[in-house]
């Protein structure tokens, strides 16, 4: 579904866990919470193939043209960010 307007800026909450994730698995059997643990799985799954694709591109840029591309700098600090606010 298309979004309409741009997206509004999350309060501040604590990431959930995989662990926790799988408690809820367990404890709600209904499809429409499922899928949304699926979503947020396949979310984080996700920024782990665009931290190798970042990786790949950042090598061949520096092999190929030298130096680093500011784009793919910004691109790395909000991963980190991410990958550091899941744990």
């Amino acid at each position: 579904m298309a979004r309409s307007s741009p997206p509004s800026t999350l309060p501040p909450f604590e990431p959930v866990t995989l662990t926790e994730l799988r408690t809820f698995w367990m404890r709600y059997p209904n499809d429409d919470i499922r899928r949304l643990i699926l979503e947020v799985q396949r979310y984080r799954t996700k920024l782990k193939e665009i931290d190798r694709l970042y990786q790949t591109t950042q090598t061949a840029w520096h092999d190929n043209v030298g130096g680093e591309l500011v784009a793919l700098n910004w691109l790395r600090s909000v991963m980190f960010e991410e990958k550091f606010r899941i744990g």
